[in-house]
């Protein structure tokens, strides 16, 4: 596989994002205005959605998802529900889901690794299917999964 590259320090911005930028600096309204507004209505419609929500970061946006879990009309979460969660992760991963009452159930992510951290029982087995709902874990290449340290 390629090894990919993102120049991190560089200035990916056009001429349509600096606009919109001016536009909301000139207009004062940093939140809850009318671009915010207008960015609001084109995501939910290129997403076949009638509505979405602008937060301030990706934690208020883990918090509002697990809200609204609680809300379906279908299988809804409900306080004490067990949720899997990767071993090692950000405190934005594990905080909205113990607010809201969910118990964690943490797991490791390398196959050979793959136990139950209350048991501690291997499960290298039941593994790949276990794995296919955690959410981020800090220490894992998204792109090539945990051969990157060669624990796979």
């Amino acid at each position: 596989m390629a090894e990919m590259f993102w120049d991190l320090a560089a200035d990916t911005w056009g001429p349509e994002e600096r606009a919109a930028i001016d536009r909301v600096v000139k207009s004062g309204r940093y939140t809850i205005g009318p671009e915010v507004a207008a960015f609001e209505e084109a995501f939910a419609a290129y997403h076949g959605k009638k509505h979405a929500v602008m937060v301030n970061s990706g934690s208020s946006a883990n918090l509002i998802a697990v809200a609204a879990l609680f809300h379906k009309k279908e299988k809804p979460l409900e306080r004490g529900d067990e949720v899997i969660v990767p071993a090692v992760s950000w405190s934005t991963t594990y905080h909205p889901l113990q607010q809201y009452g969910l118990k964690l159930r943490f797991v490791d992510v390398a196959r050979r690794w793959c136990r139950d951290t209350d048991s501690g029982d291997q499960r290298t087995g039941a593994c790949h299917d276990r794995l296919s709902g955690l959410g981020a874990h800090a220490l894992l290449d998204p792109q090539r999964g945990a051969e990157r340290s060669g624990e796979g």
